[in-house]
């Protein structure tokens, strides 16, 4: 069995969050169910995904605001049964919750890195209270600022409106082969494999065209057959494509976490089942 390597693994274990972002790039605040997803389920995937990729630098859990999640001093404990695989779990978080007592006993000593992300005051308000947390364990974090004049990578990337672009073949290749996503960075979400974060979300009018998944509870393929599923993955564009600006580090910059009034995000906006 020839398994894969890859820099970076993602699992996202919940699609709620406690901001409302009009450009958050797992389309968070467009989903029709925001749920944690269930735990039992989420273990059950990492290990599949760790059957088909053997190796990557670090294993990311993200969401939604992955904090949220009751069951996450559980989902960190499973992952780092896999730590032979990568080097350490990385948690990203928006300042708002600080960690539990269970779930930072589940990091000490552990190889697990914080990623915070700072939304200035206002939005990231106990951004101090989980560094503080942080450093009481000896846990290792990064702050990336998202706000005055000096954001993380210059702010957001504008992923777009998710209408059917109608790209020349000329234009939709040199927009893949930009894309950040084709440097392999496959998201576990509910089951599937994706190899982009754009699709992972499921956008409801954009179909999921066999190939540019896995399906990890599929018990009629085989390990091996899924691993030549992955093996394909950023070859060429996949649907989603077609309907996204793509995520080009050369792209215009935005401010990060412009944040949805009362009343401004619409069920008729909700995009995503």
């Amino acid at each position: 069995m020839d398994s894969l390597k890859i820099d970076i693994g993602v699992i996202i274990i919940n699609n709620i969050c406690t901001l409302k972002c009009k450009k958050c790039i797992t389309l968070t605040p467009y989903q029709k169910r925001p749920i944690n997803f269930d735990v039992e389920n989420i273990k059950q995937d990492i290990d599949g995904f760790f059957e088909i990729f053997n190796k990557c630098n670090h294993f990311d859990i993200e969401g939604g605001e992955t904090l949220l999640h009751p069951d996450i001093p559980e989902i960190v404990a499973h992952s780092l049964k896999h730590r032979d695989k990568f080097k350490y779990v990385a948690l990203l978080t928006n300042g708002t919750i600080v960690p539990q007592k269970a779930l930072l006993d589940v990091c000490k000593d552990n190889p697990v890195f914080f990623i915070i992300d700072d939304y200035g005051d206002k939005l990231s308000n106990k951004k101090a209270e989980v560094i503080d947390a942080l450093e009481k364990y000896g846990l290792n974090y990064r702050v990336d600022t998202y706000h005055s004049d000096s954001q993380y990578c210059g702010g957001w990337i504008d992923m777009g409106d998710f209408s059917y672009k109608n790209y020349s073949e000329e234009e939709l290749m040199k927009r893949f082969k930009n894309c950040r996503a084709t440097q392999g960075i496959p998201y576990i979400k509910e089951g599937k494999i994706f190899s982009c974060t754009i699709a992972a979300p499921g956008i409801s009018h954009i179909p999921l065209l066999p190939g540019e998944y896995i399906d990890l509870r599929d018990k009629s393929r085989t390990i091996n057959e899924k691993i030549e599923i992955a093996k394909n993955f950023y070859k060429k564009p996949i649907a989603h494509c077609r309907y996204c600006n793509a995520f080009i580090v050369s792209s215009q910059r935005i401010s990060a976490a412009e944040q949805f009034k009362p009343g401004e995000l619409t069920d008729d906006m909700k995009i995503c089942d």
